[in-house]
């Protein structure tokens, strides 16, 4: 394969001896199957909202509130915990390169 040829098929997202099922997606080629590294570490931020969102509309009615406050303190937990994953995501995604 000349110099040519294996440019223009890493342009297109194929590498050299990668196997017939791998699709290009953004300039890489990934397999099937498997989710990006992107993909994967968005759960961070989304799991710190979903577990704020619990976790304050747990308290608000333990604290006896009603429908609009265990919304609305589930919102500011779902808020706060989705802004700490945000955090913990830029941090292992500079940690590993």
């Amino acid at each position: 394969m000349t110099m040519r040829q294996l440019a223009a098929t890493l342009r297109r997202g194929a590498g050299a001896g990668q196997a017939p099922h791998a699709q290009a997606r953004d300039g890489v080629a990934v397999r099937f199957g498997r989710a990006p590294r992107g993909e994967l570490a968005m759960i961070l931020p989304l799991t710190g909202l979903v577990i704020g969102a619990i976790l304050g509309a747990w308290r608000a009615r333990r604290h006896g509130g009603g429908a609009a406050d265990m919304a609305q303190w589930g919102a500011a937990h779902g808020v706060a915990l989705g802004v700490v994953g945000l955090f913990l995501l830029l941090l292992v995604s500079r940690l590993a390169g």
